[in-house]
């Protein structure tokens, strides 16, 4: 009885100083690489939110996996798919690193794709508006996930969401930014939004191909 009130006490403690740091963090205004950093705080669960967006992906291809995480979209796309994995920490050799809170976003895999897949990412940036301008810059098309305050009644600084969303205020982010929307779709909580880029000319897309002959001579073994 005695040891499993000890465990409770402890788990109980861990969680204030949990509460703490992920507070401190968001004062900071920067990124909270100790939490990304940890393989721990990738949820299992998110895999069933991320079914949910692949039904969005349509016949798109080149796939870019922005705050890739686990990676678990790899293993979910078709084997004729290329995956382009960007975020905080390199987890593999392909990952290309990236800081959105710093405004460090390189277009280099962003050039390549059909699709970026931004999935729970935009409550952790301080300024989801420069994002989307800067992925309307380099890439075709998006799609986003985002707990709107409307939809989901938790405590979102303890969650470490440094932004406070409607559904319609991420709608008009999305379209100020230059991106029309297609379709929309909901993952309990979460809205899910696929988005194409509408200046996204006949020349760019003939620069792309270029880019990809490029990139896939340089895969080969």
């Amino acid at each position: 009885m005695i040891a499993k009130l000890s465990r409770r006490v402890a788990k109980w403690l861990a969680g204030q100083r949990e509460i703490v740091r992920r507070r401190l963090a968001l004062a900071s205004g920067l990124t909270d690489y100790r939490r990304w950093s940890d393989s721990a705080s990738y949820r299992a669960s998110w895999a069933s939110r991320l079914e949910v967006s692949l039904r969005l992906r349509g016949d798109a291809l080149w796939i870019v996996d922005l705050g890739c995480g686990a990676q678990i979209m790899r293993t979910k796309l078709p084997r004729n798919a290329v995956y382009l994995p960007m975020d905080l920490i390199r987890w593999t050799d392909d990952t290309l690193l990236c800081d959105i809170n710093k405004q460090q976003l390189p277009a280099d895999y962003l050039r390549l794709c059909d699709l970026c897949y931004v999935m729970g990412v935009i409550e952790y940036i301080y300024d989801p508006a420069w994002v989307l301008r800067a992925l309307v810059d380099s890439s075709q098309g998006i799609v986003i996930s985002y707990n709107a305050v409307d939809l989901s009644d938790v405590n979102r600084k303890w969650n470490g969401w440094v932004n406070d969303l409607t559904v319609e205020d991420l709608m008009a982010l999305v379209r100020d930014s230059g991106f029309e929307i297609q379709a929309v779709a909901q993952f309990e909580e979460q809205i899910i939004v696929k988005a194409s880029n509408a200046n996204y000319s006949v020349t760019r897309r003939q620069e792309r191909e270029l880019l990809r002959e490029s990139f896939l001579r340089d895969q080969r073994p």
